[in-house]
């Protein structure tokens, strides 16, 4: 899914009268409309997939400051929000496809300590980027370089 299916579905959800997900697809329309304001350039899927992740993430910091503060309503509009966003990405590897990847990119780069972990990262980087939790990957390259 890309840029131009957020269009779809806002279109859908007008048509069914489902005003809460309107509101939310809007909202990523004009994250996208913003983003290619300041680039100048349609995002590419990459790009798009950045772009919902850091929405994702900034709702899941909304709802965590939310049930702090004892605002249960809205932190069930954010979660409401995120998983609307969370509809328009890849699905999440399995933990067994992070730890073969995570497998590969040590062997690959010849990680041996702990320190090397920066240059695993930067060798899934391209190949994950929008596709993973690149937190949940690097908890995983810790534990294993750790251990050697």
């Amino acid at each position: 899914m890309g840029p131009n299916s957020i269009q779809q579905e806002l279109l859908r959800a007008l048509r069914a009268g489902d005003k809460p997900r309107v509101g939310v697809l809007r909202l990523i329309k004009a994250e996208i409309g913003r983003q290619e304001l300041q680039t100048r350039t349609a995002l590419s899927q990459e790009e798009f997939w950045q772009l919902l992740r850091r929405m994702h993430k900034q709702r899941g910091e909304s709802i965590q400051q939310f049930e702090q503060a004892d605002r249960h309503d809205l932190a069930d509009q954010e979660r409401f929000e995120q998983e609307v966003i969370e509809s328009f990405l890849p699905p999440q590897p399995s933990r067994d496809e992070l730890q073969k990847l995570a497998r590969q990119a040590i062997r690959a780069t010849d990680a041996k300590r702990p320190q090397d972990i920066g240059k695993v990262m930067a060798h899934l980087k391209s190949e994950t980027q929008g596709w993973t939790d690149m937190r949940q990957l690097s908890e995983y390259i810790k534990s294993q370089l750790a251990q050697n």
